[in-house]
């Protein structure tokens, strides 16, 4: 709209004839201004004080153009605006709006209202101003015409109507462009889409003559769809020679007036070519056949395919009708059962392969499905059967069937839809296959599964089992829960990466593993808990396929405590060894010091006794010979108690003749005539409830220990204690000598103390005791002993 002018929608002539016929009538003077730049386009009876005077000064005219546009402000549509112009003379000013926007204005003037003369005094000095001819300019004054108010108001009521009739005809003539230009929019538009088509597109009038043509239709007539349109089918060359059968097929569709399907022969350069038209009839508003129209579709290369099909649909008829005789043959052999079944259930075909049960496939026939199937299955045979026609595909059902016999078979049905030509769901065709040995099979299987589930969660190691390709756990069971500290479902988002601690260790065994080449067990692998803590243990290492993949799995033994016991056992073995060299060495030690006892004192005192034996002999003297007897026997009574001494030493008579306190009270003395020593026994309670081996272990000990004091304290004083509480024997052995160093086990072992301390707390560890020392340096040294007694009494405990 911005872009038109009212002088593009209106006759302008006939306007102007309607302001020459106004002015003649009223002698108001008239004129319209364009609103855009301000030209004249319509003029009549203008005065001559504007048009030669006001308007011809450039002084005075910028009073007419501020005016003007004083009156263009207060303008509004279909209200009039009277104004008396900065020159002195009355306007009236009516706006010309048209679609809402201000195209132009009229304007009615200039004049005087009656009774209201001119200033002539202001036009004078005006006329000075702006330097007039004075005489002129007052005679073209005095020919301004005066009208009366009432006169103005029936002009003014006039010019209103004038304007709103030029506004409607405006209006109208720019709807018509719009309407003419949006026509040919849609005109082209839709010959755009038409052109786009690849097949031929049309339309006819009553006549037969094109009003519409694609290009591809105007290209089978040699023409554009311009040169097309107007024409005939009998114009044009190439359809003359069939143009009587295509309008007899328009007038079909007129008459009858549906759409209708003709296939028509269209001449080609490279033969005749078929095309399928589809023509249909055009109706206007009033419901009235006004055009066909018509598609059409070369169809050439399809009716050839159509031929071919139709000579091979009866080459394949024949070979179906061969195939079919073997084919039911093949059916009827197989060991599946075909049947077809109506969607009401009721069976319409069943093979001859029921007979194997007993079953009478006529006698089938007819009869409801369910009727042989054992009633515990009907509701998921019906579910499946529901659920197969909500969503038009199939699934195998497993159902039960008790055959004539008395037994129950199972069946497998697998089945496809069959359909009518709407495509509804009619019916099933399937085969029934006896799975009666594969669901024994699978029973067993199920106990199996059960029984292996069972043994895999409550074995006590902790089993793995993961992908061998991607080391994914894929199981775990409750021990490996308690060892790792992962649940099982931490697990299956685990990999045996995640708690190996030796990766290629680990890979290079499961290489091994893969390859058949390692069954043993894997000693020692290091892996690491939830908690970051890493623990050794021993795989026992298989692999299984599941499902076609490798798989890897094994039991894991935290054989942490094995390997500290085996530390331990290590360690002890290296004290036995070391205890057993030591022992051997104090054997030779104490047979050699008793030994040298014999030969320094026994075989020396035997000696002298075997000479003062012979000098008796000689002696002539009896008096004489019987004192030298009497040396001899008392030097025989000191032999026998030293040897008693030496056999004191080894082991005490006493110990299971008059008790373990006594025992220890001789050895004491024993000791102390040997040794020139003082040993004291102290007891405060009795020793009851020990056994002769308890005894003879812990009598043993305390000699061991008074040895040391004789050996190494550097004193000859020494107290043993003696006291039983709570079915404990608790025995000490305390000096006031030089002490030593705490020393450890093996240290213990290579002190030149005897046996050494180590066998003395060996043998009570294994009686359930144990031996502690307290000792420093220059300082006293105590050793205490400690066993449980109780049990069978012995000698010892009187």
């Amino acid at each position: 709209m911005d872009n038109f002018r009212l002088t593009d929608l209106i006759d302008l002539a006939a306007v102007q004839k309607m302001a020459d016929a106004h002015y003649q009538a009223a002698g108001m003077p008239l004129g319209i201004v364009d609103a855009k730049d301000d030209s004249i386009i319509v003029s009549v009876g203008w005065q001559d004080i504007c048009a030669d005077f006001h308007r011809a000064n450039p002084k005075s005219l910028k009073r007419c153009q501020a005016s003007d546009n004083y009156i263009k402000e207060q303008l509004s549509s279909g209200h009039a605006c009277q104004y008396k112009c900065k020159n002195g003379l009355m306007d009236v000013a009516i706006p010309i709006f048209v679609s809402g926007r201000h195209m132009a204005t009229m304007f009615l003037g200039q004049f005087f209202y009656q009774g209201e003369a001119p200033d002539r005094t202001f036009f004078i000095r005006q006329a000075q101003d702006f330097g007039y001819d004075l005489d002129k300019y007052l005679a073209a004054l005095d020919r301004v015409p005066v009208f009366s108010r009432e006169k103005v108001d029936y002009i003014l009521e006039y010019n209103k109507a004038l304007v709103g009739f030029i506004t409607t005809l405006a209006e109208n003539a720019f709807l018509k462009i719009k309407a003419d230009e949006a026509v040919l929019k849609q005109q082209y538009f839709l010959q755009s889409v038409i052109d786009c088509a690849d097949r031929a597109i049309f339309a006819k009038d009553e006549t037969g003559r094109y009003i519409l043509s694609n290009k591809y239709h105007a290209n089978l007539l040699n023409s554009t769809p311009v040169e097309v349109v107007g024409k005939r089918d009998i114009d044009f060359k190439v359809f003359a020679p069939f143009a009587q059968a295509y309008t007899a097929n328009d007038s079909y569709v007129w008459r009858t007036g549906r759409a209708l399907e003709f296939e028509e022969v269209v001449p080609q350069k490279d033969g005749q070519r078929i095309y399928l038209s589809c023509k249909y009839p055009l109706h206007n508003p009033e419901g009235n056949i006004f055009a066909v129209c018509g598609i059409a579709t070369d169809i050439t290369q399809r009716k050839r395919i159509e031929e071919e099909l139709e000579q091979r649909v009866k080459e394949r008829t024949a070979s179906l009708a061969e195939s079919e005789s073997k084919f039911r043959g093949l059916v009827e052999n197989t060991m599946d059962i075909p049947f077809s079944i109506g969607i009401d259930g009721s069976v319409r075909y069943i093979g001859p392969q029921t007979k194997r049960y007993d079953f009478d496939p006529n006698a089938i026939k007819g009869c409801h499905i369910l009727d042989f199937i054992v009633p515990d299955d009907h509701d998921s045979v019906k579910t499946a059967v529901q659920w197969s026609i909500e969503k038009g595909e199939t699934s195998p059902v497993e159902f039960r069937i008790q055959v004539p016999d008395g037994r129950i078979v199972w069946f497998e049905g697998r089945s496809t839809l069959q359909r009518d030509a709407s495509g509804n769901v009619v019916g099933f065709t399937g085969v029934l296959r006896d799975v009666t040995e594969r669901k024994r099979i699978e029973k067993v299987l199920k106990e199996s599964e059960e029984r292996y589930r069972n043994l895999f969660e409550a074995e006590a190691g902790a089993i793995l089992v993961f992908d061998a390709q991607t080391q994914r756990f894929m199981d775990v069971n409750p021990a490996a829960e308690r060892l790792y500290g992962y649940t099982r479902e931490e697990f299956l988002n685990l990999t045996y990466w995640d708690i190996s601690c030796e990766p290629q260790a680990s890979k290079e065994v499961i290489k091994q593993i893969l390859a058949g080449l390692l069954r043993e067990p894997v000693p020692i692998r290091w892996h690491r808990k939830k908690d970051g803590s890493v623990f050794p243990v021993e795989i026992s290492p298989s692999k299984f396929t599941l499902e076609g993949r490798a798989v890897l799995g094994g039991i894991m033994r935290d054989i942490t405590t094995r390997l500290e016991e085996q530390k331990q056992r290590d360690k002890h073995q290296k004290r036995l060894r070391q205890l057993a060299a030591k022992l051997a060495a104090a054997q030779d030690e104490e047979q050699q010091r008793i030994a040298q006892g014999l030969h320094d004192d026994v075989a020396q005192d035997l000696a002298l006794c075997n000479l003062k034996l012979a000098l008796a002999d000689r002696e002539k003297d009896s008096a004489k010979a019987n004192a030298i007897r009497n040396q001899i026997g008392e030097l025989i009574h000191k032999t026998a108690g030293k040897i008693r001494s030496l056999s004191f030493e080894l082991s005490s008579s006493s110990l299971y003749r008059i008790g373990f306190k006594e025992a220890i009270v001789e050895l004491c003395s024993s000791m102390a005539r040997r040794y020139d020593v003082c040993f004291k026994v102290k007891c405060n309670s009795n020793t009851q409830m020990m056994n002769n081996t308890t005894a003879a272990v812990l009598f043993k000990a305390v000699r061991e220990l008074l040895f040391n004091v004789v050996k190494h304290a550097g004193t000859k004083d020494a107290t043993v204690f003696i006291d039983c509480e709570d079915n404990m024997m608790k025995l000490a052995v305390e000096d006031r000598g030089r002490g030593f160093s705490q020393l450890g086990d093996d240290n213990l072992i290579n002190m030149e103390k005897g046996m050494g301390l180590f066998g003395i707390k060996e043998r009570l560890s294994d009686l359930g005791g144990n031996l502690h020392i307290e000792s420093t340096p220059g300082n006293c040294t105590r050793v205490m002993l400690q066993v449980p007694v109780g049990g069978v009494s012995g000698a010892c405990n009187r």
